[in-house]
């Protein structure tokens, strides 16, 4: 996981602690909003994504705050993560480059198989992968 941090911190400009609680973001949306059976799959192909996930404040995100063009697909979950991202200081631009990071991570760890179920578990979703 300290390899996607130092990714998203590189990638976007920002310091580590910063996108250590962006990622933990996503990642406890993926766990709340994705089917079960596959997230528990997708995090056991990411060592350190249910740390993250389990991070205070993770629990009651959305995930679609990681792709801003789909946020009007996702209603209120998209709003909270939307804003729990630019609670941690990130822009737009920062919040889609953020997604694109991460779910191109997530493809090289889990797969891209894996990686388009889970996305396509979650409501709105199905069309970034």
């Amino acid at each position: 996981m300290q390899e996607l941090i130092e990714r998203v911190s590189g990638t976007i400009g920002i310091d580590r602690a910063t996108a250590e609680k962006a990622i933990g973001i996503i990642f406890g949306l993926i766990r709340q909003h994705g089917d079960d059976g596959l997230v528990k799959e997708l995090f056991a192909k990411l060592p350190g994504a249910e740390t993250l996930a389990d991070e205070p404040g993770q629990q009651k995100s959305g995930l679609s705050g990681m792709f801003s063009g789909a946020l009007s697909g996702l209603g209120g979950a998209a709003a909270t993560v939307f804003s729990g991202l630019k609670s941690v200081g990130l822009d737009r631009k920062q919040i889609k480059t953020l997604g694109h990071e991460v779910l191109g991570y997530v493809k090289e760890q889990a797969g891209e198989t894996l990686t388009k179920n889970v996305v396509g578990s979650i409501n709105g979703l199905s069309d970034l992968v």
